[in-house]
């Protein structure tokens, strides 16, 4: 691998990911009550941006001109628009499925040791939550656990 061509001191914090959304007080609303975020604030009345938080996940949204979201879908059949690391996938599926959020997948243990859970938002973006998994993947008999859904491929993270 390449050596980068400026090291500096810099510490990076976080990234924080903008949707760009339809209505952006109605998708704050569905992360806060449905995925169990909380709303940071919003700007401008009507909202053209706003923030939600959950443990140290921020998310952003912010009003789109043209007034629709675009998931990766749109353009992609494969993925997710955001990968969320938690720490017990399976209690935010039971979670998740008693606040009758859209389930899309999981929680599924992938090869790449990654526990995984796919959540579709109200404007159609999908939420990926992994979990490590560090025991050996072990492939059931009837080959169920690989599946061939579009969007369980992997999210391209290194190993």
């Amino acid at each position: 691998m390449a050596e980068p061509k400026m090291k500096t001191e810099v510490k990076f914090g976080g990234v924080y990911p903008v949707f760009v959304v339809e209505d952006v007080k109605a998708t704050a609303e569905f992360y806060e009550c449905k995925l169990g975020f909380e709303v940071v604030d919003y700007f401008l009345d009507p909202p053209v941006y706003g923030m939600v938080r959950r443990g140290s996940v921020t998310l952003h949204f912010g009003k789109g001109d043209a007034g629709n979201a675009s998931p990766n879908s749109t353009f992609r059949l494969v993925g997710s628009d955001v990968y969320i690391d938690v720490d017990d996938v399976s209690a935010l599926a039971t979670e998740y499925q008693q606040s009758d959020a859209e389930i899309v997948e999981g929680p599924v243990d992938r090869e790449y040791q990654q526990r995984e859970l796919l959540i579709r938002d109200l404007n159609g973006f999908v939420l990926r939550f992994g979990q490590d998994v560090f025991e050996p993947f072990q492939e059931n008999r009837d080959n169920k656990s690989l599946n061939t859904d579009p969007l369980a491929a992997p999210p391209g993270r290194l190993a």
